[in-house]
């Protein structure tokens, strides 16, 4: 009863043991992502910051990235440590595969060049409303790239003098005001000068 009672445990703990192992693809690597206008031979590596620790001041992203930069034949382009734990590197496509294989990488993604266009397929945030006042909405939101039309208003708040940290301060940018006030009447002088 004592040996069937044995065997009956053994079989469930390998079962458990079978069960909860990860399954091992032979194929594609997930951890290594594409773009689409990448960058030869460049790559952005993302750290897991369970393995990593917090972000900021007191990360040690750049000793990792610098270990594993040397470990695989990288380049150190540059380090991220405040938005994310990370680092750029160049390396080869190879070399790039097998550092996302390392536990204590998130992913790696290929470096690329992002364009901004003036037009927006389906914006956000009912963009959409505020480029057009008529109905019914295109679907686009066209982004204003010369600013013109645009007047920024600045407020500035008198302080009582005895406040002398603040007063120097204040001094300043009321000369800053100045020199503004003094550049826009003269940007107006030269349209005026140009558009008679």
């Amino acid at each position: 009863m004592k040996k069937v009672f044995a065997l009956l445990i053994l079989v469930g703990l390998c079962t458990a043991v079978f069960l909860s192992s990860p399954p091992r693809t032979q194929g594609k690597n997930d951890k290594l992502r594409k773009t689409k206008n990448k960058i030869e031979n460049q790559y952005i590596v993302v750290l897991d910051d369970q393995w990593v620790g917090e972000r900021g001041t007191f990360s040690i992203a750049p000793y990792i990235a610098n270990e594993m930069a040397n470990t695989h034949r990288g380049k150190l382009k540059h380090i991220y440590q405040n938005a994310l734990n990370g680092f750029a590197v160049e390396m080869s496509p190879e070399d790039a595969e097998a550092l996302s294989l390392d536990y204590r990488v998130k992913f790696v993604e290929e470096d690329g060049v992002v364009t901004a266009d003036t037009t927006q397929s389906n914006p956000p945030w009912g963009l959409d409303r505020i480029d057009q006042r008529n109905r019914p909405l295109s679907g686009t939101y066209t982004y204003n790239w010369t600013g013109s039309g645009v007047r920024a208003y600045v407020r500035t708040l008198r302080r009582k003098q005895a406040q002398r940290q603040q007063f120097g301060r204040q001094r300043e940018c009321a000369d800053t005001m100045n020199t503004a006030v003094k550049i826009k009447r003269a940007f107006d002088a030269l349209e005026k000068k140009w558009s008679a």
